[in-house]
């Protein structure tokens, strides 16, 4: 997985990435920011056709990832956006497991 951060420019590439055959995750805070972060993503990724597969709201701790990335691998997921998540700080070891499994 790469650890993208930044442009308009990187997301799209990451988004036009993204093919039918592949199963979409959307991770993101459980905050009114992250809520809207995802409904954009959903909208953006719903009218390229792309299947998101889970969608899943975390709490900040140790351990956050540990749900989800069972979910993920339970559902085949190929690709994973997080949104309005400060993972460095709050499950730098779960963040690292998260990278290795998934793009």
């Amino acid at each position: 997985m790469k650890f993208i951060i930044g442009s308009e420019k990187v997301f799209t590439d990451f988004v036009d990435s993204i093919s039918e055959d592949d199963k979409v995750a959307l991770l993101s805070h459980n905050d009114l920011d992250g809520v809207a972060a995802v409904v954009f993503l959903e909208k953006i990724l719903e009218a390229r056709k792309l299947n998101v597969a889970l969608i899943d709201f975390l709490s900040y701790g140790i351990g956050m990832f540990e749900k989800p990335t069972i979910e993920m691998k339970k559902k085949g997921i190929t690709k994973v956006f997080l949104s309005d998540i400060n993972a460095d700080e709050s499950d730098i070891i779960g963040f690292d497991k998260l990278r290795k499994d998934f793009d």
